[in-house]
């Protein structure tokens, strides 16, 4: 027999439920929620399905759905340093669980093309994933500016899986260009805006030189039109490039200067909060829109003047020091 503790476990699943689980519309949308963004936390799902109520709620619900298997649980590895309380070591992750994966098969009448069998994520590439939903989930829970509304969000893995599709156009180039995640915007005149981020955590493999090759690859695809006729994004207007430091934002900025068509597609700003808490990044609801990035020429941008009608997107700001 199970006991209290064991029960209450956060890292075992407890063989027999510790409670009933009568589904409702919320759920589903939940289970809807974490299969477009494929990995998020609670605090994801408290902004885009709990607002209003508190954060206890939402994580008593979470592990309802998790104890029923309708979601998994991953949790981040803990790297423990002096000057760091990992406060949020513990809390998890949660993924699309088999019983999820059934119930929207069965209410959407998907097809496993359609839907896609959740596949693990390594640890390695979890928090890579969880900085992207943190700014796809921020720019949902935050409001428009007047006249603009979301048409659209993607994750890479449905934007590898277009991709996939367009065979013909990835010949003729060196590979797929999937981004990280994309949002697009309609303006008031039904014009489409799209903007993409691109998360790099950590040294790239062939250093800075396949980077920027990758973005000088970004910046022809683009000027050419290959993003509309891969994903049907008719105008890219932003490449947002988020590596964790400040340092390392203005190392590949300064890098990009050069690229051509470069100047004031991509933006760079790092990710990771000055206080070192862990899993946290600087992509909150409400002020992600204002949160100010450096394009490549060194002018200081936001998303809301990019969604702003008339602007050019830049901003009056005091330099940025390097640091980190």
């Amino acid at each position: 027999m199970l006991t209290t503790r064991a029960r209450a476990s956060r890292f075992r699943r407890p063989t027999t439920p510790t409670r009933g689980l009568a589904l409702t519309e919320r759920d589903r949308a939940l289970l809807e929620v974490v299969h477009r963004h494929r990995v998020v936390r609670a605090e994801h799902v408290q902004a885009l399905l709990f607002s209003g109520r508190s954060r206890r709620a939402c994580q008593y619900r979470l592990r309802s759905l998790w104890e029923h298997r309708y979601l998994d649980r991953v949790y981040l590895p803990v790297v423990l340093r002096d000057d760091v309380v990992p406060a949020r070591a513990t809390q998890p992750a949660y993924v699309l669980g088999w019983r999820g994966y059934d119930l929207l098969t069965s209410d959407r009448r998907r097809d496993d093309a359609e839907l896609g069998r959740p596949k693990p994520l390594s640890h390695r590439t979890l928090e890579h994933h969880l900085v992207v939903t943190d700014w796809i989930v921020s720019i949902l829970a935050t409001p428009p500016p007047d006249g603009f509304h979301i048409v659209a969000t993607e994750h890479d893995h449905r934007l590898a899986r277009r991709a996939h599709a367009a065979r013909r156009e990835l010949a003729r180039g060196r590979g797929a260009l999937v981004p990280d995640g994309a949002v697009t915007w309609i303006a008031p005149d039904d014009r489409r805006l799209t903007v993409y981020v691109e998360v790099v955590r950590a040294q790239v493999r062939g250093g800075n030189r396949r980077l920027v090759d990758k973005l000088g690859r970004i910046a022809d695809a683009n000027n050419t039109g290959l993003f509309r006729r891969l994903y049907g994004h008719e105008s890219v207007r932003a490449v947002l490039i988020a590596p964790p430091t400040e340092r390392r934002a203005e190392t590949l900025r300064a890098l990009a200067e050069r690229l051509p068509h470069a100047r004031s597609l991509f933006w760079f700003a790092p990710y990771e909060t000055s206080t070192g808490a862990p899993f946290a990044t600087r992509f909150q609801p409400g002020s992600v829109l204002d949160f100010e990035w450096r394009d490549a020429s060194g002018d200081h941008r936001t998303l809301r003047s990019l969604l702003t009608p008339g602007s050019n997107a830049r901003v009056r700001s005091e330099p940025a020091r390097p640091g980190g």
